[in-house]
This record gives structure tokens, C-alpha cells and sequence, in this order.
């Protein structure tokens, strides 16, 4: 199964202590990851906008 690579998209990571980070899908195979934790039961009600308006404090390739 190929993974999704659309630009924008959001990530959404299992830290594993009930809390989750969050990412977003930059062009070709970067992702830049934001200073931002949540709690995994509220995460569903996160807004994109609020985490990409946050500081980014790591680029992935």
C-alpha cells in the first residue's frame, strides 16, 4: 500500500502516553513537525489551522 504524499496533509503521531504530535505533509517527501502536543482523546477536535500557525520546530525528508 503506497502512503498518501498530497502536500498540506496533516500527520497525526501516537507519542504513546496518551498524547499525540502533529506534522504536515510539505512537497515530494518532507514533513515538518510542530511544537505542539494533545492529549488523544481531544484530538479529533483539533483545528489544522490552529497547529500549522504554530511553531515548526523540525523538518523529516
Amino acid at each position: 500500500m503506497q502512503r498518501q504524499r498530497e502536500p498540506g496533509r496533516m500527520v497525526r503521531i501516537p507519542l504513546g502516553d496518551g498524547f499525540v504530535g502533529w506534522g504536515r505533509q510539505l512537497r515530494s517527501v518532507r514533513v515538518e513537525f510542530y511544537d505542539r502536543f494533545d492529549a488523544e482523546a481531544d484530538a479529533e477536535q483539533v483545528d489544522p489551522h490552529d497547529v500549522v500557525g504554530g511553531e515548526v520546530v523540525f523538518t523529516v525528508a
